[in-house]
C-alpha cells in the first residue's frame, strides 16, 4: 500500500515536471547554456554551486564565501538557496557544471510548485483530479515566467505545503503532521527569505483565523503545534543569524524608498508579463514593469468565480448571544480607530497632548488600521464562525480566500497600511525590497479556487479533468527567451586553480563582468574582492567600486588593495571598454615602480587575460618562461603591446559579431557581419538563431583588410569576414530572439561567440 501511494506522489510529481519541460523549452535541450539573461541566475548558479561545496566540503565556512573579501558572511548578502542546493546536491556532486545544477534546479523548481498545490487543493477539496489544475494553475503562473532570472521564486513550493501541514494537523493532530509543518517550514526558510516571511506569518494568521472559525482545541494541541514550530525556528536559527549579523554590521537594511518602489497597485493586477503567449500584448507598453506584472490569467478567476457561482445560505443573526458577550469598549476602541485611521491618511503626523504634554502620536496609518482590523475581527468572531458554519464551503476553503486577501493586499506594500505596519514596525520586514512578492500568497489562495471550481465542473465526469488542466495549461502558455553563457572554462581561471594564490583581484569591476568572473570563479573558490550584489556590500567594495566606476585608477586604489591583502590582480584585456586606458595607463606605471609585476598571461577572447601580482603582498613568485609566442613575441613584448593598446597572438580561436548589434531592433531583411581568426584554418562558421533551431552556414567572403593588417600574423586564416543577409525571419522564429556564431578550425575546435538578443520584426 505504502508503496503505491509512493507510486502516485512521484507520478503527479513527474507530470508537473513534464509539464515544466515543455512550458520552459528549449531550456532542457541546453541545460548547460540556456539562462533567461546573464546577470541574477549566473549569480544563482554560483551560489547553488558554492552550497553544494560547502555543504560537502566546508560545512562551517558555508556563509563565507569566496567573493567580497574581507566582508563576514557575504553569502547573507544574498539568498543562500541552501533548501535548493540540498535538493540538486546529487547532479553537483556528479561533476555537472553550475549552469547545468542551475537548470536542472529550475525545473525541479515549478514541479515543486505544482505538487505542493496539488497536496494542499487536494487536502480541501477531497479530488486528486480536480487538484491537477490547482497545481498547473500555482507552478506557471505568468508572474513566474517574469521572474525566471530569480530561481527562488520558481521554489515556491514549500509554501503550499506548509499550509497543507497546519490544516492537516488541525484536522487530525499528530506528530507526523507537526513533523510536517516543521520540515515544510524550514525548506521555505533556506529556499527563499522574502517567501519565510511572507509564508511563516500568514501560516500564523491561518491558525488565528481557523481558531475563530472552528472549534476549540486542547493544551496538548497548541503545545505540539508551537513546539513544531519552535523547533523549525531553532534548526533555522543559525542559518538566518548571519543575516541579522551583516544587517547589523554593515547596515544592510533595505529603505522605505526601496520598498515603496516595490509595492505592487492595483493596475498591477490587470497586467501580465510580455512573455505571455495569450496575454502578453494586452495593456498599455507603458503598463508593462518587471515586478509589477501580476494577472494571474483568466481561467483561473472563471473556475474562481464558477466555485462560488451557488448562493450561500443566509446566516442568521446571531444578536442576542453575541451582544452580551461583546464588551461596549470594543465598540468604543473600534470607532476610535477608525478616527485615526482616517486622520493618519489625510494628514503627515498627528500629536495629542494635554497640558503640554504628549500623549498620543503618530505619522501614518499602519498601526491603527492594523489594529482596527484586528478588533473588527475579534467583535464579529462569532458572526464569522457561524457564517463559515453555514457555508457550504469548508473552513479550510475560507481560509484560501483568506491567502488571496492577504496576498492581494501584501502586494500593495507601502501603498496600504499591511505591509507598511510590518516594515515600519517588525525589523525582520525591513529586508524585504519587494512587497510585491506577496502576489505569491495570493496565488496559493487562487490555485485552491480554482480547484474547488474545477471539481464543481466536474461532479461525477472525471473524464472533464483532462481538458480543464489542458486549458490551464494553454492559458498559462509562456514565450521564454533564453540568453546562452559561454560554456568554455577560461585557461586562467584553471591555472588559478591550480597555483592557489588569493585574494585576488578582477578588472574591470564593471559592465556586468563580474557575473562572468563568478562563473570562472567556481573553478578555484579562491578569495576575491569582486562581487555582484549590487545593493549590498561591506564598505571596501564600496570604495572600490566607487572609484573603478569613476576611472579614478590611482595611488589609493593600489594602497586599498595593499593594505588588504591583495597578493594577484587579473585583467581581462578584453572587457575593459572604457577603462581600457585608465587601466593600461595605471598598470604601467606600478610595473614600472615596483609595486606590480608581470607574472603570465593566458590566450582568451581578443587580448587575453594577463596575471599580476602585487609585490607587497607576494614578494615570491614565478615569471612566465622567455619563450617567443607563434608571433615571435616574447612575454615582455606581448606585455608591452598589451600597455600599448596594440593587439597580441592569441592560440584560441578569437571572433567578433559586429552586426546586428545587443538589443537591436531589426525590421526585415537580417544582417550578420564579423570576422573571425584560428592560427589554424577556419573551416565553418554557421550563424545560430532562436537557440540555434535555425542553422545557417556563411562562407568566409570578406577579406577585412583592417583585421589582417591589426592580426598579420593569423596567415592561416586569409579571408577573416563573414557575412550573410537573411531576407526574412524565418518560419518558427519569435520577433524576440536571439543571434549566435559558431565557428570551428581545422584542429576541429569549436567555439561559439556571446549571444545578440534581438527584436526581429517582419518586413511590412
Amino acid at each position: 500500500m505504502m508503496m503505491k501511494r509512493v507510486a502516485r506522489e512521484a507520478a503527479v510529481f513527474a507530470f508537473y515536471l513534464a509539464l515544466a519541460i515543455a512550458m520552459t523549452w528549449p531550456l532542457a535541450r541546453q541545460l548547460s547554456t540556456a539562462l533567461s539573461d546573464l546577470g541574477d541566475p549566473i549569480l544563482n548558479a554560483w551560489i547553488l554551486d558554492w552550497a553544494g561545496h560547502a555543504l560537502t566540503h566546508a560545512l562551517l565556512d558555508l556563509y563565507d564565501t569566496p567573493i567580497y573579501y574581507p566582508g563576514r558572511y557575504s553569502l547573507a548578502y544574498s539568498e543562500n538557496l541552501i533548501g535548493i542546493a540540498l535538493a540538486v546536491l546529487p547532479f553537483h556532486l556528479a561533476g555537472l557544471s553550475p549552469i547545468t545544477v542551475y537548470n536542472i534546479a529550475m525545473l525541479l523548481g515549478f514541479a515543486l510548485s505544482g505538487y505542493g498545490a496539488f497536496v494542499l487543493a487536494r487536502l480541501i477539496t477531497g479530488s486528486a483530479a480536480a487538484s491537477l489544475v490547482a497545481g498547473v494553475v500555482f507552478a506557471f503562473v505568468p508572474y513566474k515566467f517574469d521572474h525566471l532570472s530569480h530561481l527562488q521564486i520558481i521554489w515556491s513550493g514549500w509554501i503550499p505545503l506548509l499550509l497543507a501541514a497546519v490544516l492537516a494537523y488541525w484536522r487530525r493532530p499528530s506528530a507526523k503532521a507537526a513533523a510536517c509543518i516543521a520540515a515544510a517550514f524550514v525548506m521555505n526558510g533556506l529556499s527563499n527569505v522574502h517567501f519565510f516571511l511572507f509564508g511563516s506569518l500568514t501560516a500564523v494568521l491561518t491558525i488565528a483565523l481557523l481558531s475563530i472559525v472552528d472549534a476549540r482545541r486542547g493544551r496538548r494541541f497548541w503545545a505540539t503545534l508551537a513546539a513544531s514550530f519552535v523547533i523549525g525556528g531553532l534548526v533555522l536559527l543559525p542559518f538566518l543569524l548571519p543575516y541579522r549579523i551583516v544587517s547589523k554590521e554593515y547596515g544592510m537594511r533595505r529603505t522605505e524608498g526601496e520598498a515603496r518602489s516595490g509595492s505592487a497597485t492595483p493596475s498591477a493586477w490587470l497586467v501580465t508579463t510580455p512573455r505571455s503567449l495569450i496575454y502578453g500584448k494586452v495593456g498599455a507598453p507603458e503598463l508593462h514593469r518587471h515586478e509589477m506584472q501580476l494577472f494571474p490569467g483568466v481561467f483561473a478567476i472563471l473556475l474562481a468565480v464558477w466555485s462560488a457561482a451557488t448562493p450561500v445560505a443566509a446566516v442568521r443573526s446571531q444578536s442576542g448571544d453575541w451582544r452580551r458577550r461583546t464588551p461596549h469598549m470594543l465598540d468604543v476602541g473600534i470607532a476610535f480607530l477608525a478616527i485615526a485611521t482616517w486622520l493618519g491618511i489625510i494628514t503627515d503626523r498627528i500629536e495629542w497632548t494635554i497640558l503640554g504634554r504628549r500623549i498620543l502620536s503618530f505619522d501614518s496609518a499602519d498601526i491603527p488600521a492594523t489594529l482596527l482590523v484586528i478588533l473588527l475581527v475579534i467583535r464579529q468572531r462569532h458572526a464569522l464562525r457561524a457564517f463559515v458554519a453555514r457555508s457550504r464551503f469548508t473552513p479550510e476553503a475560507w481560509t484560501a480566500a483568506a491567502w488571496i486577501i492577504i496576498g492581494v493586499l501584501g502586494s500593495f506594500g507601502m501603498n496600504a497600511f499591511f505591509h507598511a505596519f510590518l516594515h515600519h514596525r517588525i525589523g525582520v520586514f525591513q529586508a524585504v525590497r519587494a512587497p510585491v512578492r506577496w502576489a505569491i500568497i495570493a496565488y496559493i489562495g487562487l490555485a485552491v479556487w480554482a480547484a474547488i471550481g474545477a471539481l464543481a465542473l466536474m461532479r461525477d465526469r472525471k473524464r472533464l479533468a483532462i481538458p480543464l488542466v489542458a486549458l490551464a495549461a494553454l492559458d498559462l502558455w509562456p514565450t521564454p527567451r533564453y540568453e546562452h553563457a559561454v560554456p568554455a572554462v577560461a585557461p586562467v581561471y584553471r591555472w588559478l586553480g591550480h597555483e592557489r594564490i588569493a585574494p585576488l583581484l578582477e578588472l574591470p569591476m564593471a559592465g556586468g563582468q563580474e557575473f562572468a568572473f563568478l562563473l570562472g570563479s567556481a573553478h578555484h573558490r579562491l578569495p576575491q574582492f569582486n562581487g555582484t550584489i549590487a545593493h549590498f556590500g561591506p564598505p571596501l567594495q564600496a570604495k572600490l567600486r566607487t572609484k573603478t566606476d569613476a576611472l579614478e585608477y590611482d595611488d589609493e586604489l593600489l594602497a586599498l588593495l595593499e593594505q588588504n591583502g591583495c597578493k594577484l590582480i587579473v585583467v581581462h584585456v578584453h572587457a575593459l571598454g572604457d577603462h581600457s586606458a585608465r587601466v593600461r595607463a595605471w598598470l604601467a606605471q606600478h610595473l614600472a615602480g615596483g609595486r606590480l609585476a608581470s607574472m603570465r598571461s593566458f590566450d582568451h577572447d581578443i587580448g587575453g587575460d594577463f596575471v599580476f601580482a602585487v609585490t607587497r603582498n607576494l614578494r615570491s613568485f614565478a615569471r612566465e618562461p622567455e619563450a617567443p609566442d607563434a608571433a615571435g613575441h616574447v612575454p615582455q613584448q606581448k606585455l608591452a603591446r598589451m600597455l600599448a593598446g596594440q593587439t597580441t597572438h592569441s592560440e584560441a580561436i578569437m571572433a567578433r559579431v559586429e552586426s546586428p548589434q545587443y538589443g537591436e531592433l531589426v525590421r526585415g531583411p537580417l544582417r550578420v557581419r564579423g570576422w573571425a581568426l584560428s592560427p589554424f584554418t577556419i573551416t565553418r562558421v554557421t550563424v545560430l538563431i532562436d537557440n540555434e533551431n535555425v542553422r545557417i552556414d556563411v562562407p568566409l567572403t570578406d577579406k577585412r583588410p583592417d583585421v589582417k593588417r591589426d592580426f598579420h600574423w593569423y596567415y592561416f586564416t586569409p579571408v577573416p569576414g563573414f557575412e550573410i543577409v537573411i531576407p526574412e525571419r524565418p518560419r518558427g522564429v519569435p520577433r524576440s530572439t536571439n543571434v549566435q556564431i559558431e565557428i570551428e578550425d581545422e584542429g576541429k575546435r569549436v567555439m561559439r561567440t556571446p549571444d545578440v538578443v534581438i527584436d526581429w520584426e517582419r518586413a511590412p
